[in-house]
């Protein structure tokens, strides 16, 4: 794989492809999440390292357009709802692995309203994309 908007775009994709399948494993876990909370507990802390390379990625192509570099430019800006979307998307994926691990440090004693905080944001994150 090499630089330039060759390579961040191939990035973007491979990290969105196993962020399908790791996705698809938790969504698998939210329907019977009191038999597999530790399934859900080990894919949310693995998607941590996808889901920072595919915000990093896609971040660092919007920061090349906006600086005027001239090969992101030739590539076009992302379709237009999509950069509607994206400052949603991306708050409330931040929420959703923030109040995870706060969850996971609390336990299950102390979760009070972090855990309504970390669904809220879930259905959130759904909706916008989806």
């Amino acid at each position: 794989m090499g630089g330039g908007t060759e390579g961040n775009e191939q990035l973007t994709s491979i990290v969105g492809a196993i962020l399908l399948i790791l996705l698809a494993v938790i969504g698998v876990t939210i329907v019977r999440i009191g038999q597999l909370i530790s399934v859900h507990l080990f894919v949310g802390l693995l998607l941590i390292g996808p889901v920072a390379l595919k915000l990093a990625s896609t971040g660092y192509r919007f920061a090349r357009y906006y600086a005027d570099d001239q090969d992101y430019r030739r590539k076009g800006p992302p379709e237009t709802p999509m950069r509607v979307i994206a400052p949603i998307v991306v708050l409330s994926t931040v929420i959703v692995f923030v109040s995870g691990v706060v969850l996971l440090f609390l336990g299950p004693s102390d979760r009070g309203q972090m855990v309504q905080i970390h669904k809220l944001s879930f259905i959130v994150w759904v909706a916008f994309t989806s």
